[in-house]
């Protein structure tokens, strides 16, 4: 990759991203890694983050596909949008499946995994879990903490009740807030508002042994049901159990450019005119920095040099308010 920008995002409401098949006694559970660890594939952060700017920018067709390639007479009803701007996303983000000739996205999306997960404790009644492994996906994302993996193994262990069963695990220092911040070129304010449970939840870093089994203790588990609404019963196989990960939990992610550029990359700007429009400027910067160009379609003044925030909703049950999340992008 020729360029990277970490981001740091957290779940507002329970998320679900569902995995093929059942698992136990789950019979809609989210996936994860061979490892056993619960992550939202880059598929889905892909998706969700092109649906959310075409809608933005008002690039679907009556099918609910992005318009790549908008003509100007179709533009011509409504200034605010621009020949230019759906051709960006799918510069950014890559074509439709129809147009596979047209090449990729250059863009590169990481899978979001989990930093820290929240837990219940019986020694702070909430608490965050992490691990040497969670803490290396950080540092290959490009958030590194500058915490020891090796520190669980040399220093003073604290017996940490998960639900009714004891663990040990070292208990992290208060700056993490501070290092996020330097990381992402922030505030510490801003991982603060970000991220407010850091601020007063303690976070324990256990033995990656020991992360899988809490994690699942951490696993939000709901029954649904299945109404017949004439006979307020429930119908004949209408009862299933859905599994989430639970708001609160941190993810770390990565965006990277790629050296090549599909053909909406190409300005469809008239050369001949003088004053040349925002959106064009854009096709212009999208050749040497597609992550700019990113962030300024995301952000609410479409100017900006420094970390941007935004929504997405990402996984099933959107409409139950399940799957929002919060990003912080470098």
């Amino acid at each position: 990759m020729k360029e990277t920008s970490p981001l740091l995002a957290i779940a507002l409401t329970h998320v679900h991203v569902g995995a093929e098949g059942s698992r136990g006694v789950v019979d809609l559970p989210i996936i994860r890694d061979p490892f056993g660890i619960p992550f939202i594939p880059a598929s889905s952060f892909k998706g969700s983050l092109k649906s959310s700017l075409a809608r933005k920018f008002r690039c679907l067709d009556s099918g609910g596909r992005v318009k790549c390639e908008v003509k100007k007479s179709e533009n011509q009803s409504n200034k605010k949008e621009n020949v230019n701007t759906c051709n960006l996303i799918c510069c950014l983000l890559g074509h439709e499946p129809e147009d596979t000739e047209k090449g990729a996205s250059k863009l590169i999306l990481g899978d979001l995994y989990p930093l820290f997960i929240p837990f219940p404790s019986l020694n702070d009644v909430f608490a965050y879990a992490t691990s040497p492994y969670l803490l290396s996906r950080a540092k290959l994302n490009g958030i590194d903490l500058n915490i020891d993996p090796n520190s669980i193994k040399n220093k003073e262990k604290k017996k940490v009740f998960v639900e009714l069963e004891k663990f040990e695990a070292v208990e992290l220092d208060d700056e993490i807030e501070e290092r996020m911040a330097r990381v992402l070129g922030s505030k510490k304010e801003d991982i603060s508002n970000l991220i407010p449970f850091l601020q007063h939840t303690k976070v324990y870093l256990f033995e990656d042994a020991d992360i899988v089994n809490i994690i699942e203790k951490a696993l939000f588990r709901v029954t649904r049901i299945r109404l017949n609404y004439r006979k307020k019963t429930v119908q004949r196989g209408g009862v299933w159990k859905e599994e989430y990960l639970p708001h609160g939990t941190v993810f770390t992610g990565l965006i990277g450019t790629r050296g090549f550029e599909n053909e909406y990359c190409e300005s469809s700007s008239d050369n001949n005119n003088k004053k040349v429009s925002e959106e064009e400027e854009l096709m212009t910067l999208v050749k040497e920095e597609p992550i700019e160009v990113l962030k300024r379609l995301l952000s609410k003044d479409n100017k900006t040099r420094g970390p941007v925030e935004f929504d997405l909703a990402l996984g099933g049950k959107e409409t139950l308010g399940k799957g929002m999340l919060k990003f912080l992008l470098r």
